[in-house]
């Protein structure tokens, strides 16, 4: 199981395929806004994100922390007006569309501090340490 955290208490459990499809489609939108680094750094197969299955967007500076937020919100819209054109099982469709739909009105809510409609199928987040650091921009690091 892969887990995407898009902020503090925003975030899915899901399958490998599932996770690494949402990232490629929030990577395509980062590229399109100018967001190159972070677009580069999501779609690296041998980044520590798709090695582990894990990517905790907290992490990332302040700035690729909007933008991926803006980004995944903007992707989720596209993809469900998209639908499942090109895919070779489109039974898996529905429920990768509810699981991104999951996960952008999570993102919705947070950023309108609204009360919780969408719930994270996680069962709970880590306490976020402030001192990780992942993603490019973090000065001297290197994004791992």
């Amino acid at each position: 199981m892969a887990v995407l955290i898009a902020a503090e208490n925003v975030g899915i459990g899901c399958a490998g395929w599932a996770y690494r499809t949402i990232l490629s489609e929030i990577s395509q939108v980062l590229a399109e806004r100018g967001h190159d680094a972070l677009a580069t750094w999501l779609s690296d197969e041998n980044a520590s994100i798709h090695l582990y299955g894990c990517l905790d967007a907290r992490t990332f500076t302040p700035a690729n922390q909007e933008a991926f937020l803006s980004a995944l919100v903007i992707a989720q819209e596209r993809s469900e007006a998209n639908g499942p054109t090109g895919w070779r099982d489109p039974t898996f469709w529905p429920g990768y569309s509810d699981l991104f739909a999951s996960l952008a009105g999570q993102a919705k809510q947070a950023a309108q501090g609204g009360p919780p409609i969408f719930r994270s199928n996680l069962s709970g987040f880590d306490e976020h340490d402030d001192s990780l650091r992942s993603g490019p921009g973090w000065p001297g690091q290197d994004a791992n």
